[in-house]
Formats: structure tokens, C-alpha cells, sequence
């Protein structure tokens, strides 16, 4: 999808702003790869729908439709969800690790007396 849409973008946008085209279009990428690592280390399924795919998805449906919304915007706004769903994910994988191996990792633990 982020080839695709770096190569039939009408304004060249992958080569005017490179970082924002990361960050909006291959983050979704390494969140869905650490999901399937996570699963194989667990022997647990991946499941098929995540919704980090949704910004690549309207980013397609955005020039399919001739870019009604300004790539800028559009991609300012997918790369900022992307970035906050991450988060999220890392913030939920450190705290069941966290919970499962009984380690502190957020916090530091009084000295014992």
C-alpha cells in the first residue's frame, strides 16, 4: 500500500516530505510485525483485522477518490493515530509482561529495610 500510494501520489509527495510519508505509511507495518512476533513467541493467534491499517487504508481510498482532503492534513492525521495506537500497544505488551514475570518496569521499587 505505501509503494502504491508513493507512486501514484499527484503531488510527489513522498519525496517533499519524506518523514510524515514513515510515519503515516510504514509505522502500521512495524506495529503489525511486532504483533506477529509477539504471537509467535506465545503460540497465540494474530488476528486478521488491526486497526492501525485503517490510515493506509483512507490514504488509498484518498486518491482513488482524486484527493478530496489535502495529503498533507490527511496524512498529518493518519501518522499522528498510528503513532498513538503504537503507543498503545507498547504501553499494553510492557504492562502484561510487566504483571506476568512480576518485575517492576515503570516504577522503582521502595529499598527494602
Amino acid at each position: 500500500m505505501a509503494f502504491a500510494y508513493g507512486c501514484f501520489s499527484p503531488s510527489n509527495f513522498l519525496q517533499t516530505h519524506f518523514f510524515l510519508y514513515i510515519f503515516a505509511l510504514v509505522l502500521p507495518f512495524a506495529k503489525i510485525t511486532i504483533c506477529m512476533m509477539i504471537a509467535g513467541m506465545t503460540r497465540t493467534p494474530v488476528g486478521l483485522l488491526d486497526s492501525v491499517m485503517l490510515g493506509p487504508g483512507l490514504a488509498l481510498l484518498n486518491l482513488y477518490l482524486g484527493t478530496p482532503l489535502p495529503e498533507l492534513y490527511l496524512l498529518t492525521g493518519i501518522a499522528v493515530y498510528n503513532f498513538f495506537d503504537a503507543v498503545n500497544l507498547f504501553a499494553v505488551v510492557s504492562w502484561q509482561m510487566q504483571s506476568f514475570l512480576d518485575v517492576s518496569c515503570f516504577t522503582i521499587p521502595p529499598a527494602p529495610p
